[in-house]
């Protein structure tokens, strides 16, 4: 009967260690997810930072070679006036809000990223040319505004440049030198 109740107990200390093993494996996948998660994002934005972007545009293009999408470039014009006059926290501002223009105007499926200062990329699959073209039309209209926040006022807009994958580059390197 001791015998018995000696090869229990191990048993049961030996599932109960089995199981805090266990436990800690899954928490330290979940601590590196969201470690990754957070190496990969632009804080500011929610974007995804210069070389996550990089990587996953890289990443979709090789994985769907024959399949269009357009590759856009942000560029808001006169920025280093904006963050002289107003100051950073003001241009951070404004550069979270373009953030969010462009993800409410382009497809749940687009993979963006801010890839330095206030400069930002888009790629998305398009059904043809012309909604890409017209895209970027809409885009542009929408940033060329009058801002006003609080005392301060100033006009935006953006340049805004395109290009079209497999056509013009395979890569993140060949599109964004388009």
């Amino acid at each position: 009967e001791a015998n018995r109740s000696g090869t229990t107990l191990t048993f049961m200390i030996s599932v109960a260690f089995a199981a805090y093993i266990a436990f800690l494996l899954l928490s330290n996948q979940k601590w590196r997810h969201i470690m990754m998660r957070h190496a990969q994002t632009d804080h500011m934005t929610g974007f995804l930072n210069q070389t996550a972007v990089r990587s996953a545009v890289n990443d979709l293009l090789r994985k769907n070679p024959g399949k269009l999408y357009a590759f856009y470039v942000f560029d808001i014009d006169n920025f280093k006036q904006i963050n002289d006059t107003f100051g950073h926290p003001k241009g951070d501002d404004i550069l979270s809000a373009l953030a969010q223009i462009i993800k409410e105007n382009f497809d749940g499926k687009a993979v963006y990223g801010r890839i330095g200062g206030d400069e930002f990329v888009a790629l998305l699959p398009v059904p043809d040319h012309e909604w890409a073209k017209k895209k970027a039309s809409l885009m542009n209209e929408t940033l060329d505004c009058d801002c006003i926040s609080g005392d301060a006022s100033w006009h935006m807009s953006a340049s805004i440049g395109f290009c079209f994958a497999p056509q013009d580059g395979a890569s993140f390197h060949e599109l964004y030198k388009k």
